[in-house]
């Protein structure tokens, strides 16, 4: 879809909360990546399904964009969130990361293409 620069506030209105355009034009969408590395920790079956209705309710409260595994590492969550504050106490409800079974890294991601 080409969205010509007169059209651009309307469709910037439909993003999210984060959501600014550039001097150039281009619609960025501020979300934050998460990425969950596995500690030595064992995860017992319960907190796997625990993190699962955790990032599902995440989703549907739109607050989580994208999740799911990542070979070697643990995983990724992708955020909505507000400010990286925001996205850290997000994190820090999930029951990998409160019951120290990951440990996370939190990255500011401007997204410009897939909005």
């Amino acid at each position: 879809m080409i969205i010509h620069p007169k059209n651009v506030a309307a469709y910037h209105c439909e993003l999210s909360v984060g959501a600014f355009q550039n001097k150039k034009g281009v619609v960025i969408s501020l979300r934050y990546v998460v990425l969950l590395n596995k500690t030595s920790k064992e995860t017992p079956e319960d907190i796997t399904v625990a993190h699962g209705h955790y990032l599902k309710d995440m989703h549907e409260g739109k607050k989580v964009v994208y999740s799911g595994p990542l070979e070697k590492i643990g995983g990724m969550v992708v955020y909505d969130a507000n400010s990286k504050e925001e996205a850290r106490k997000l994190v820090e409800l999930d029951p990998f990361v409160s019951g120290n079974y990951r440990e996370y890294e939190i990255y500011e991601w401007k997204q410009t293409i897939g909005l």
